[in-house]
């Protein structure tokens, strides 16, 4: 659902170029939904994120009951500028939507290839992403970009 159940900060001090502990964390696992997510994020001084990751578990001893999450529903937009396209996908739906993915749809052999900035992400209900989509030598044919997820429907754009 994207309820928050439990949520830390710390101010870390990292050394360049080596692996830091950053903190560890607890949380009672009890009440949480049988699927469920574990967000981190890294930012710097001014708050502007330098890294940032979403992780996906489930309080069985297996991923089985991801088998069973219920459909999430998505919006698709999208605005061009050359051969440079900003998809803008947002979770219209009450339930998180899984594994999101960019596909070029296009034949095999087409010329050029379709570079996504992000791609395999999750959202939470009302959340949007936007990817940037750039074609190597050709334009970008409408409605040959493929967006879907787990348990999603598949968008083409437009």
């Amino acid at each position: 659902s994207g309820k928050v159940y439990a949520e830390q900060s710390e101010q870390v001090k990292c050394a360049p170029n080596r692996a830091t502990r950053a903190a560890g964390f607890r949380a009672d696992l009890g009440q949480v939904e049988v699927v469920f997510f574990l967000d981190l994020r890294l930012e710097d001084e001014q708050q502007r994120t330098l890294a940032e990751n979403r992780y996906v578990f489930t309080r069985a001893g297996n991923l089985q009951p991801m088998l069973a999450v219920p459909a999430a529903a998505l919006a698709v937009q999208h605005a061009q500028n050359g051969d440079a396209w900003a998809l803008s996908i947002t979770n219209t739906g009450p339930n998180s939507a899984l594994w999101i993915w960019l596909e070029d749809d296009r034949p095999l052999d087409a010329n050029g290839f379709v570079y996504f900035d992000d791609n395999y992400f999750c959202l939470f209900p009302g959340e949007t992403r936007v990817v940037r989509a750039v074609c190597d030598q050709a334009a970008v044919v409408a409605g040959l970009i493929s967006v879907k997820g787990w348990n999603t429907a598949q968008h083409m754009v437009p």
